[in-house]
């Protein structure tokens, strides 16, 4: 290879080096951060004591009362279906762990069976909203679950009206009572 075609082989390379360079450097220019600034922080006032928040009452048995029904009544009309856990269809137990879970936060089993074993046993006279009642529908043993509301009603998903209100009064409902469960300290109101 001649010296002049060595020499011009060698400034081509070059340029192409360094135009590929500036590109580069000026693509990074333009996708950079900006410079940053740093503020130092002001020293730490030493006097400074955390601020210690009341506690927040607990609510009224009114107030709970009024949250198991205003809950309860978001449900009213939702068609029953066995196994169902949302609006599009629930069963008794899906329904009274979504209003648990609602108002209380309180997670409870999935079956009726099972939210029976659950809580303390409460009389029929006993019974105060939020409280669970059982009845012995389809077999021995809990096998439907409401939730009591208070003057003598409780609410529940029925297989034939879906989720309503219905009186502990009843013929149907007073002959297959089982019993109520409270599984919170307060209860609520009768």
């Amino acid at each position: 290879m001649n010296t002049r075609a060595l020499l011009m082989l060698t400034g081509v390379a070059a340029v192409l080096i360094a135009s590929g360079c500036k590109t580069a450097s000026r693509r990074a220019d333009r996708t950079a951060a900006p410079p940053v600034r740093v503020t130092p922080l002001p020293p730490r006032a030493a006097a400074a004591k955390p601020r210690v928040l009341p506690a927040k009452p607990p609510p009224s048995p009114a107030v709970r009362t009024n949250a198991w029904q205003n809950e309860s009544a978001k449900w009213i009309g939702t068609p029953y279906r066995w196994g169902g856990n949302d609006r599009r269809g629930i069963d008794c137990s899906g329904f009274t762990l979504q209003i648990y879970q609602a108002v209380a936060k309180l997670p409870l089993p999935r079956t009726a069976e099972h939210q029976f074993l659950t809580g303390k046993p409460v009389t029929r006279d006993e019974l105060r909203a939020g409280d669970l009642v059982f009845f012995n529908t389809t077999r021995p043993g809990a096998s439907h679950v409401g939730l009591w509301l208070g003057d003598g009603h409780f609410v529940h998903a029925s297989t034939a009206r879906g989720v309503t209100i219905s009186s502990l009064t009843e013929r149907y409902w007073s002959a297959r009572f089982l019993g109520g469960k409270r599984l919170l300290s307060f209860g609520g109101s009768k």
